[in-house]
């Protein structure tokens, strides 16, 4: 039997599907022992979790963040005992989407993303889990959060990504920069710039001390952003203004019109 065709990679440009269709694809998948198409070069680890980050410079002022756990077969057990919360033995769809949420709020809590400088506002859509059986038990499990943060102007830009996010038996880390359409890197590095464009940075367990620097930086240009708005004044500070420069017009035509003194006798 012919060995089933790898998922091809979703281009960046294109919209995230709903989440009911990309529930149904992540179950679909995993019952035919593939990740997620967000993921399509990784491999499960019977022992660890491992975490994938991706991000999609999406172009049009869009930059897509895909975030993904893969949770191997010793830590899924854990996993599916903590979730079962009335200890029936399976994890039911709320049961794992509860699971996915609190995993979603400690993404959104510890992954650092800072965008020319400035922490960088994300608009976070629901985790999707998934699942190919709910018994409690050492099954693989799946959780992907996606969210999609706004850029103004051409650039240069720069977006420094920083995945604390806490893991039990954390295995493989990847973050990968994805160009899209109109969007080019100029720069990729770790830690400090170096000079390099480095576009996929991968690691092995979690970091050895917390003076490790696994933060990941990358300078892009994008061709499609909306220019950035301009600033205006508000109407009450524009209207003092004008006020200020009635009162100083008005003035000094009251003093041009003041007839001139006599001069004194010599």
């Amino acid at each position: 039997m012919a060995p089933a065709a790898m998922p091809r990679a979703p281009n960046p440009s294109a919209p995230w599907p709903g989440a009911a269709l990309r529930r149904a694809v992540l179950g679909a998948l995993l019952a035919s022992g593939y990740p997620a198409v967000a993921r399509a070069h990784a491999e499960a680890s019977p022992t660890s979790s491992n975490r994938y980050l991706k991000v999609a410079l999406a172009g049009g002022g869009s930059v897509r963040i895909a975030w993904s756990l893969l949770i191997g077969e010793a830590p899924a057990l854990a996993v599916r005992r903590a979730a079962d919360a009335n200890h029936d033995g399976l994890v039911d769809e709320p049961e794992l989407a509860g699971y996915a949420a609190t995993l979603a709020r400690a993404v959104a809590d510890k992954l650092t993303l800072e965008l020319d400088g400035r922490p960088a506002a994300v608009t976070w859509e629901p985790p999707v889990a998934g699942q190919a059986a709910r018994r409690v038990g050492p099954l693989p499990l799946t959780v992907d959060v996606v969210g999609t943060l706004r850029v103004a102007g051409r650039g240069p830009h720069t977006l420094r990504i920083d995945d604390a996010t806490p893991i039990d038996e954390l295995g493989e880390s990847e973050i990968r920069i994805e160009e899209g359409p109109a969007t080019r890197v100029l720069a990729g590095w770790q830690g400090r710039e170096d000079g390099s464009t480095r576009t996929r940075f991968v690691w092995n367990g979690p970091r050895r001390s917390a003076s490790e620097d696994r933060s990941v930086g990358v300078r892009f240009v994008d061709d499609r952003a909306p220019r950035p708005a301009r600033r205006r004044l508000p109407l009450g500070v524009l209207g003092a203004l004008v006020g200020a420069v009635v009162a100083a017009a008005l003035l000094r035509r009251q003093r041009g019109r003041r007839p001139a003194r006599p001069s004194r006798p010599t």
